[in-house]
């Protein structure tokens, strides 16, 4: 089990206890990303909008998940569900690129969701879009907990 070192979270403004790890937008993706190296089964992402920039630079972590055979499925707003043009063209782009790649998609009508849920233990909730974050102040907790897990897959509606 992937355990947080205390010492190095408290430098970089995270807060450290027990099984919740606190992050900010600066020292979040360093957590996120140990966590999905460390992905076994599946990675379960809910974000309502997705650009072409954030799924880039995700896309080698997906690929090598794949490639382990890590199921990925991203559950997002429809592409006719985002308010502005722009939002619906990177959506629409994005989902064709990572479908290409073998990540699966679930729609949910105008959520506003951010969670990353990984083997159906590992939760990461917030503010930050994962998908589409872009350099904006924002907050997300870590909790590793499998009934967590299972709480927010059944609040959510999400074909886990």
């Amino acid at each position: 089990m992937y355990v947080p070192d205390k010492n190095k979270y408290s430098e970089t403004s995270s807060v450290y206890q027990g099984q919740i790890l606190l992050c900010n937008e600066r020292n979040f993706w360093r957590c996120f990303y140990k966590d999905m190296e460390n992905a076994c089964k599946s990675v379960h992402i809910v974000s309502p909008f997705i650009t072409i920039k954030r799924s880039g630079n995700l896309s080698k972590c997906f690929r090598d998940l794949i490639n382990r055979g890590v199921k990925i499925v991203i559950h997002t707003r429809h592409v006719w569900d985002h308010d502005n043009a722009y939002m619906k063209l990177h959506a629409k782009l994005a989902i064709v690129v990572l479908r290409s790649m073998g990540v699966e998609f679930s729609f949910i009508s105008r959520t506003h969701s951010k969670l990353a849920i990984i083997d159906r233990r590992i939760c990461w909730a917030g503010s930050l879009n994962i998908l589409s974050w872009n350099n904006t102040p924002e907050q997300m907790t870590r909790f590793d907990c499998s009934k967590t897990a299972d709480e927010f897959i059944r609040e959510l509606g999400l074909r886990a």
